[in-house]
């Protein structure tokens, strides 16, 4: 069997020109492709993550917020029945002033609040150091 050169170059062209229309196929199916998952399965995907970290964002706001509302309230219970002791001449124990300053402290300058409870520490303990107010408030413990 007898192969020409013109019967070689036919079969090299068509071979040739066979895998170029593969080629182009599978680069037109790969861009369909990709275009329709990209559609019918990233993009809602893509979606659902957007919407849930957006909703998520919104309840840490929200959780965030609530707990600031506690800590106010917390600190200003604390405060208000500290204050009442000391009026009622209540036995304090020295670390209780010291926390009750610290609260005060954190009340004022981190929560930022300036109500009556500033006003009526101001009226009971006025403007008097933490060594002062232990000195003068704090009763000795009952050792028994």
């Amino acid at each position: 069997m007898n192969i020409t050169i013109g019967q070689l170059v036919a079969f090299i062209l068509g071979l040739s020109a066979f895998l170029g229309a593969v080629s182009a196929i599978i680069v037109l199916f790969n861009k369909v492709h990709n275009k329709v998952v990209k559609k019918t399965i990233l993009d809602p995907i893509n979606s659902n993550i957007n919407q849930l970290r957006t909703e998520m964002n919104n309840s840490l706001t929200n959780i965030r917020g609530d707990i600031r509302e506690l800590d106010i309230s917390e600190c200003r219970n604390f405060l208000v029945r500290f204050l009442g002791d000391l009026e009622r001449d209540t036995d304090i124990d020295p670390v209780e002033i010291q926390r009750a300053y610290d609260v005060k402290k954190h009340y004022i300058d981190d929560l930022n609040q300036n109500s009556y409870v500033k006003d009526r520490w101001n009226a009971v303990i006025g403007n008097k150091s933490l060594a002062t107010a232990v000195k003068k408030y704090s009763k000795p413990m009952n050792k028994e």
